[in-house]
């Protein structure tokens, strides 16, 4: 059987998660996630760091909400963008014609 990871990885390559529709889909349940469980959120927030249920919206949920909400407004642009990043090259330099200058660091 494959692992989690390799099953994300064979999802990812299909390209499903490249369409506006797909990651608005994304987008909407996040969001509905994150109002459904909201109160738990809450009380889970208070148990480990004693958050308040106002210093819980102002440190944590008003930043996500207002993330969501501009992913959203500005999906389609972001959709238009086409980025190379193989895996090993995060925190690489970028080389000029697309060669990959991993060894070289």
């Amino acid at each position: 059987m494959s692992s989690f990871h390799e099953q994300q990885r064979i999802y990812f390559d299909r390209g499903l998660t490249l369409s506006y529709s797909a990651r608005m889909s994304v987008l909407r349940q996040f969001d509905h996630m994150l109002r459904a469980y909201e109160d738990r959120i809450v009380a889970a927030l208070y148990q480990d760091f004693q958050k308040s249920e106002f210093e819980s919206f102002t440190t944590e949920f008003s930043m996500l909400y207002e993330e969501i909400a501009r992913a959203k407004k500005h999906l389609k642009s972001g959709c238009a963008l086409s980025v190379y990043a193989p895996i090993g090259s995060i925190g690489q330099p970028a080389a000029p014609s697309g060669e990959n200058l991993s060894g070289l660091i």
